[in-house]
């Protein structure tokens, strides 16, 4: 009887359920689970999947919710603490895949449940912004191959060296953030290489090491880097666009220190961000600072935890 009602009406019967009531009602027949989505409008736009659906199967509310409002979504996380056994995780990202067609971001923890499940997401040619947070067991597992190579924004947290190779095929690459717990990770100048459109870099815990870095490397469209916890042991690559250059507690161990890090981009930094609290490891002098910062010509500010220090110079 419900369903032969004005879209209209039902829309209001609609607005006085509770959203698992509606779901159960749109299950009932074709017309209710249209009347549903009608009523939903952009209620999915952003879907995050972490603990407001946790009790979600992929039989019951988020099939109904995937196959009704799919196209809706445009914004999607997948929570660490959405979980459930590797068969529904497939079936859930084959649902996500197939429906959500006009999905352009997505946010996911990794873990071992849904690890070949995102297979099945990652591909998506809308999918332009990801973010993988990686919580492994087997660090060898090779999951950024299956990246949509359009890609424009990345972001990976507590990836492998393993994983981190294949960074270096995603060339459409705009913005990149690389963030480990070790700074094991030696040559990510050579992984980055080929990144030639990329205009924002933050890495966290990487080195950049002169035995692996054979040649000069050029970033010709970076207008934005940020070194945190890092280990610079080697010229950073040339960026002729660079604005906004942020050193936050990284070390010097090669030849140099922090002001020739600064110096290297003078003709062109803006901004700049410099922390650090081992002032005797990054051998400089407050008059090498001053003097460095007086080479930034078109330096416009500069926030940093130094500016005690150069007081009492």
């Amino acid at each position: 009887m419900l369903a032969k009602l004005p879209m209209e009406i039902i829309d209001k019967v609609f607005g006085y359920l509770e959203e698992t009531d509606q779901l159960k009602l749109a299950q009932v027949n074709q017309q209710l689970g249209f009347a549903f989505a009608y009523h939903a409008r952009g209620t999915y736009e952003r879907l995050h999947c972490s603990h407001t659906y946790t009790t979600y199967t992929a039989e019951s509310n988020l099939k109904v919710i995937l196959e009704l409002c799919g196209s809706t979504v445009v914004d999607l996380e997948i929570g660490f603490n959405f979980d459930g056994y590797a068969y529904a995780m497939n079936v859930i990202f084959k649902l996500i895949a197939k429906h959500c067609v006009n999905l352009q971001s997505a946010k996911v923890d990794i873990k071992n449940v849904n690890f070949n499940a995102c297979k099945y997401l990652l591909p998506m040619k809308g999918l332009k912004t990801i973010e993988l947070n990686f919580y492994i067991t087997s660090p060898e597992s090779d999951l950024l191959q299956y990246i949509n190579p359009d890609c424009k924004v990345l972001t990976v947290n507590l990836i492998s060296n393993y994983q981190t190779q294949n960074i270096r095929k995603l060339i459409n690459l705009e913005k990149l953030t690389v963030r480990r717990s070790k700074r094991d990770l030696r040559d990510i100048s050579q992984i980055l290489s080929n990144l030639k459109k990329l205009r924002v870099l933050s890495l966290q815990n990487c080195t950049y090491d002169p035995e692996i870095q054979e040649q000069e490397i050029v970033y010709p469209e970076l207008v934005k880097l940020e070194l945190y916890n890092c280990n610079i042991s080697t010229d950073l690559p040339k960026c002729p666009k660079l604005k906004s250059l942020s050193l936050k507690n990284n070390s010097y161990n090669g030849l140099g220190n922090i002001c020739d890090t600064i110096a290297s981009f003078a003709s062109t930094v803006e901004h700049l961000i410099i922390i650090t609290y081992d002032y005797d490891s990054n051998k400089f002098t407050a008059e090498q600072f001053i003097k460095t910062l007086g080479e930034c010509k078109k330096l416009k500010w500069i926030d940093s935890n130094l500016c005690s220090r150069l007081l009492t110079y």
